[in-house]
Protein backbone atom coordinates (compact mmCIF):
# COMPACT_ATOMS: atom_id res chain seq x y z
CA UNK A 1 0.00 0.00 0.00
CA UNK A 2 1.53 3.36 -1.16
CA UNK A 3 1.89 6.22 1.69
CA UNK A 4 -0.95 8.06 -0.49
CA UNK A 5 -3.73 5.49 0.73
CA UNK A 6 -2.45 4.90 3.92
CA UNK A 7 -5.58 4.70 6.39
CA UNK A 8 -8.17 4.11 3.71
CA UNK A 9 -8.14 0.81 3.84
CA UNK A 10 -6.53 -0.19 6.88
CA UNK A 11 -7.60 2.91 9.64
CA UNK A 12 -6.09 0.79 12.40
CA UNK A 13 -2.16 0.58 11.20
CA UNK A 14 -2.46 3.97 10.36
CA UNK A 15 -0.06 6.58 12.63
CA UNK A 16 -2.75 8.98 13.23
CA UNK A 17 -5.29 6.66 14.69
CA UNK A 18 -2.49 4.64 16.66
CA UNK A 19 -1.85 8.30 18.18
CA UNK A 20 -5.52 8.81 19.11
CA UNK A 21 -5.69 5.43 20.69
CA UNK A 22 -2.64 6.49 22.91
CA UNK A 23 -4.03 9.71 23.73
CA UNK A 24 -7.19 7.67 25.30
CA UNK A 25 -4.80 5.41 26.68
CA UNK A 26 -3.40 8.48 28.71
CA UNK A 27 -7.04 9.95 29.43
CA UNK A 28 -6.29 13.00 27.37
CA UNK A 29 -9.61 14.14 25.95
CA UNK A 30 -10.95 13.98 22.88
CA UNK A 31 -10.86 17.91 22.56
CA UNK A 32 -7.08 17.43 22.57
CA UNK A 33 -6.82 16.41 18.96
CA UNK A 34 -3.72 18.07 17.64
CA UNK A 35 -5.20 18.37 14.06
CA UNK A 36 -7.53 21.16 13.12
CA UNK A 37 -10.14 21.41 10.29
CA UNK A 38 -7.32 21.68 7.50
CA UNK A 39 -6.01 18.30 8.22
CA UNK A 40 -9.09 16.44 7.92
CA UNK A 41 -7.97 13.24 6.89
CA UNK A 42 -5.89 12.89 10.26
CA UNK A 43 -8.61 14.47 12.54
CA UNK A 44 -10.84 11.97 11.31
CA UNK A 45 -8.12 9.01 11.58
CA UNK A 46 -7.03 10.72 15.02
CA UNK A 47 -10.50 11.17 16.45
CA UNK A 48 -11.48 7.51 15.09
CA UNK A 49 -8.58 5.77 17.37
CA UNK A 50 -9.25 7.98 20.25
CA UNK A 51 -13.55 6.87 20.25
CA UNK A 52 -12.57 3.39 19.43
CA UNK A 53 -10.20 2.82 22.24
CA UNK A 54 -12.70 4.79 24.21
CA UNK A 55 -15.31 2.45 23.50
CA UNK A 56 -16.37 -0.36 25.77
CA UNK A 57 -14.54 1.17 28.92
CA UNK A 58 -15.74 1.08 32.27
CA UNK A 59 -15.35 4.89 32.74
CA UNK A 60 -16.07 6.39 28.89
CA UNK A 61 -14.41 9.86 28.87
CA UNK A 62 -16.32 11.04 26.12
CA UNK A 63 -19.81 10.18 27.90
CA UNK A 64 -18.54 12.52 30.92
CA UNK A 65 -17.19 15.04 28.86
CA UNK A 66 -20.20 15.10 27.25
CA UNK A 67 -23.23 15.62 29.90
CA UNK A 68 -20.59 17.42 31.82
CA UNK A 69 -21.42 20.52 28.46
CA UNK A 70 -25.12 18.71 28.22
CA UNK A 71 -25.86 19.84 31.97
Amino acid sequence: MSAKHQGINDPESNIDYRKGVDARDRAKSYRECPYGMSQMKRRHLWLAGWHDEDMGRERSLYRNEWCDHAA
